[in-house]
């Protein structure tokens, strides 16, 4: 059990299915359908539902994966990027709903330059587009777009919201799990139900809430390793030797290399279908096809290592 897996197959697709932010899931529903704003900029902690009400939302106003753009601002924050995606809006989609929807993580990264690219477009943006923006640092989001968007401020979700959320999906997991390691993973989680269900996959099958202790802390001490960290990097064009600390993280865990793999192309997917530069795409296509083959048990990490370099040194 990976904690991505079970965060995925757990994480809510419909606003009714969000948990600790009754009042944000009412108002925001009301504004979507009153259709009062076209712009939403959601602020919090890491891991307290900011994407998942952004995802939720563009499913709620009608807007289809493939009319779905998902950017993180760390690897889109220039000024080109943002007038890739102005002029990609511009043209309403085909089909019934017709409807286009933007998601931007991490907003406070887009640089000044972007931010006035993309100024006119949130103030008056064309009848079917919708913006979801998502931030941990609203301080450092330009006055001009805060007035342009409607804001909800997400906290923690309290322990016992938490505490009835995993017992739920210990349940359907059909996981022999006892309450005090369900209690463990919640105060470990401090109010993230995506790190709660994170806790949760690294310890559902622990004995008693010692061995489950430690089963999380060594999940939080290997994170930085995790496979999905090992795609942004290559999709950020991160250098060698940040890339070889991930490689030995990953390979000192005994992380599965086919698992890697699939997770790698996951990603490089999701970045060539949401593409609107022809040069990104071309990029994420050259790593798709360095990750094309599947990972032989026998060769260990040896086909992700050399997967890798060639994403890196290749081209």
């Amino acid at each position: 059990m990976t904690a991505d897996s079970l965060i995925i197959r757990h994480r809510p697709k419909k606003l009714k299915q969000v948990v600790g932010h009754d009042e944000v899931v009412s108002s925001f529903q009301t504004a979507l359908d009153d259709r009062t704003s076209h712009g939403f900029l959601f602020t919090g902690p890491s891991g307290v539902g900011k994407t998942t009400f952004a995802y939720c939302g563009a499913k709620y106003v009608g807007a289809v994966p493939a009319n779905t753009i998902d950017r993180d601002a760390a690897s889109f924050s220039g000024k080109d990027d943002m007038s890739s995606l102005v002029a990609l809006l511009k043209y309403k989609p085909l089909g019934r709903n017709g409807v286009k929807a933007v998601i931007l993580d991490e907003v406070h990264r887009l640089s000044p330059q972007a931010w006035d690219s993309g100024l006119k477009i949130l103030e008056q943006p064309p009848e079917w587009v919708y913006f979801f923006l998502c931030t941990t640092d609203i301080a450092k989001v330009p006055n001009a777009i805060l007035t342009r968007c409607t804001k909800y401020s997400l906290k923690p979700v309290s322990t016992t919201v938490l505490f009835d959320y995993l017992l739920d999906i210990v349940e359907k997991e059909g996981f022999d799990t006892s309450r005090p390691i369900i209690e463990l993973c919640v105060k470990r989680a401090e109010g993230s139900p995506r790190q709660a269900l994170s806790n949760l996959a690294a310890c559902y099958a622990a004995r008693d809430r010692e061995e489950a202790a430690s089963l999380i802390s060594q999940s939080e001490g290997s994170t930085a390793g995790s496979a999905y960290d090992l795609a942004k990097a290559l999709a950020e064009g991160k250098t060698w030797t940040a890339v070889q600390k991930l490689l030995k993280s990953l390979h000192e865990e005994g992380t599965n290399p086919e698992s890697i793999r699939q997770t790698v192309r996951a990603y490089f997917t999701t970045i060539v279908i949401g593409a609107t530069d022809e040069k990104v795409a071309c990029r994420a296509l050259a790593v798709l096809d360095h990750f094309s083959d599947p990972c032989n048990p026998a060769d260990g990490m040896t086909p992700v290592v050399t997967a890798v370099g060639r994403a890196l040194f290749a081209g």
